[in-house]
């Protein structure tokens, strides 16, 4: 394992972790009638399938996660065409309300409706999953992007080396379609 290899459990705040998360298989397994009569082994494995599927856990499609995602899919929709002063969305409440659970499973829908709307083989990253602290400063933003690409950082690169190394990647990545607008605008990733 290299210095820059992912974790071994790959989080979703690696490309490879995202994407081992976004292709996995959501299908309920097989419920076997004969399970009673399956050897120790087999029984065993069976278990851990169902076991498996079920500690997943289903996300139950709230009022929140509905209005996240509407709203972001318009806001998709507007910054299509835009150059400069993309809309954005900032999503707050308390712990627990099910922040996290609708971005996932925003971004979830929006690489897969992605993926059927334009098949493109090569590389291609629709959606980069970041998490920050309630207080990140415009550096820390840029790192965990760098850190989701798997780009190599070192202590002493300043915020517009990284966000320019940032952008250079999401622009080879990115819709091939039209070309992704990146720029460093003052301390600001754009």
């Amino acid at each position: 394992m290299s210095k820059f290899d992912p974790p071994p459990d790959a989080p979703l705040t690696t490309k490879e972790g995202w994407k081992r998360w976004v292709d996995r298989d959501r299908s309920a397994p097989e419920l076997r009638g004969d399970w009673r009569e399956l050897a120790p082994p087999e029984r065993a494995d069976y278990d851990d399938t169902r076991l498996d599927y079920h500690s997943e856990l289903i996300v139950v499609n709230t009022q929140t996660i509905q209005d996240i995602t509407k709203t972001v899919r318009r806001l998709l929709i507007l910054n299509r065409r835009q150059i400069s002063a993309r809309r954005g969305l900032i999503v707050t409440g308390g712990a627990g309300t099910g922040k996290t659970t609708a971005l996932t499973q925003l971004g979830l829908a929006h690489e897969l409706r992605t993926r059927l709307r334009t098949p493109v083989r090569g590389t291609r990253i629709p959606v980069v999953y970041i998490t920050l602290p309630p207080a990140a400063t415009a550096r820390m933003v840029a790192v965990e992007f760098a850190r989701f690409l798997g780009l190599p950082l070192t202590g002493r690169a300043n915020l517009t080396d990284i966000t320019n190394s940032v952008c250079a990647v999401l622009c080879d990545v990115g819709d091939h379609r039209r070309p992704m607008q990146c720029r460093v605008a003052g301390d600001e990733l754009a």
